[in-house]
């Protein structure tokens, strides 16, 4: 029986170690990719900012865990209003990209203008991101 390698012990104690503190340094800091801890995240605020009817998008907050689960948008628009877009864990939307993508956050934000009642008669009213009963 052969002696333990030193390869065998940099593939099997120092690879997974280092690729565990990359997760936590990926998890901890939003680098702003669109993959990692954070890629939905990043690649849902970016396709809202690009959409020319939007002045600002941000994140309002997250539920974090092994993996980002409900997360929640807040926009601005040209027209002054503010909304807060909600995405649960199974949002279909999460997984588009491209075309596809734009196109649903476009559905979402009329959905989102139209339920807002408040905000169109006062744009100054407070705004709530709560998840919907399913």
């Amino acid at each position: 029986m052969k002696p333990f390698s030193f390869r065998c012990f940099v593939v099997l104690c120092w690879v997974p170690l280092l690729a565990l503190l990359a997760w936590g340094v990926d998890r901890r800091l939003n680098l702003g990719y669109h993959v990692g801890y954070h890629g939905e995240l990043n690649k849902i605020v970016d396709a809202f900012e690009t959409m020319p009817e939007i002045v600002e998008a941000r994140v309002v907050g997250y539920n974090p865990d092994v993996a980002i689960e409900e997360m929640c948008i807040g926009i601005d628009t040209g027209k002054g209003q503010k909304l807060k877009i909600w995405f649960s864990e199974s949002d279909p939307i999460r997984q588009f990209s491209g075309d596809s993508l734009h196109d649903a956050l476009s559905r979402r934000m009329a959905e989102a203008i139209k339920e807002n009642r408040e905000q169109d008669i006062n744009p100054n009213a407070p705004i709530r991101c709560e998840s919907k009963s399913s």
